[in-house]
């Protein structure tokens, strides 16, 4: 436990660092000649932090560690990768064990681990990247995402963890009305997990006009016909006619799958999620340049919501709201009329806390393998 404790206040030192660093500037906002100081301050050691809890976790880690490291041990080839995936696992994706099977030829199974937590950074980056740019905010804030329960989900949904940033890569692609390549990514995104299918109403979301009162009650709309999902996820399922979406459909709708945390609503994830989300959309009501971020929030916030009574998928689409956490939470403090310096401090406070929350939580000492 005492790890936890001793890389938050390296963390919470650098940070504050950076905040003395930057002169009384906003260290939020995009600023290049100011970009080492968050590189080598804010961006490194959450970075590190990551690194040390999610890629070395133990190979004895609670959750899906050890149902992942026998299937990668059982990999033979590219070629036989998805059928050994079912033998030992059981997921259907078409791109997830090609890619590790790809991976095992050169890597051993903590380099595997060390791989997948530095691809999902690269990837988690591009997305940030992509999406910083529509609210002027510095895209080096992204490692903070790993002082979030998105850490605890990259070091147990690996599958997942890959879709997320490519879902939203190919929202932004869509949201700049970049169809091939919004295609192309919700391509990647779905063949990594099933959940991403949702991207297919991304179009649809996009148009809805930028006004605080659809923010506002649509996602109220969809917990109201929420009692509908099941029929809604079977006649699209059936629509699409896609057999590893197919049996994801059978595996948590018709099969009585019983989640593995109880009910969606009584997490502290769920509330935050919604805490947040309507934050940003009131401290940003009348403004046009968050357009993108609310947008990108009011799908998977509509998603979260529609299918709550099915509680292991709406806890997925709940990760997509908390993966843009630190996007989101900068915007509030952003828009927030207080002095810079105290807007930067509290905003690395912010943080130090949440990561102290995430990782000292008994379900994440399990998951992560962490000592108490």
């Amino acid at each position: 436990m005492a790890i936890i404790y001793l890389l938050t206040t390296f963390f919470l030192l650098s940070s504050l660092l950076a905040t003395l660093t930057h002169n009384n500037k906003d260290i939020l906002v995009p600023q290049r000649n100011l970009n080492a100081h968050k590189l080598l301050f804010i961006t490194v050691p959450a970075f590190i932090i990551g690194l040390y809890f999610v890629a070395y976790r133990p190979f004895t880690s609670g959750g899906d560690t050890s149902s992942y490291l026998n299937t990668f041990s059982h990999l033979n080839s590219i070629a036989t990768a998805r059928a050994d995936g079912q033998l030992y696992y059981g997921n259907t994706e078409i791109l997830f064990w090609p890619t590790q099977a790809l991976l095992k030829t050169f890597l051993s199974p903590r380099g595997w681990l060390i791989a997948n937590y530095l691809i999902v950074v690269y990837l988690t980056y591009i997305a940030y990247k992509k999406i910083c740019k529509h609210v002027q905010i510095s895209p080096l804030i992204f490692t903070l995402v790993f002082l979030t329960y998105f850490a605890v989900y990259s070091g147990n949904a690996l599958r997942q963890s890959y879709a997320l940033p490519l879902s939203a890569i190919a929202f932004t692609y869509a949201y700049e009305r970049k169809n091939l390549k919004f295609a192309i990514f919700t391509l990647l995104a779905i063949f990594y997990h099933w959940s991403a299918i949702i991207l297919l109403t991304t179009p649809a979301f996009i148009r809805i006009p930028n006004k605080t009162k659809y923010y506002i009650w649509l996602p109220i709309g969809a917990l109201a016909l929420s009692t509908f999902s099941y029929q809604f996820a079977g006649n699209l399922v059936q629509a699409l006619n896609f057999a590893p979406v197919t049996s994801k459909f059978d595996l948590y709708f018709q099969e009585g799958r019983i989640s593995h945390f109880g009910q969606v609503w009584e997490t502290l994830n769920f509330w935050l999620s919604i805490f947040i989300y309507y934050a940003v959309v009131i401290t940003t009501r009348g403004k046009n340049n968050y357009e993108c971020v609310k947008k990108y929030l009011l799908t998977f916030m509509t998603f979260v919501l529609f299918s709550i009574f099915t509680a292991d998928v709406s806890e997925r689409y709940m990760v997509g709201c908390i993966f843009i956490i630190p996007i989101s939470i900068a915007i509030i403090f952003k828009e927030m009329k207080i002095s810079t310096v105290y807007k930067n401090i509290a905003y690395i406070l912010t943080f130090s806390i949440m990561s102290i929350l995430v990782y000292t939580r008994e379900s994440a000492m399990i998951t992560l393998g962490i000592q108490p």
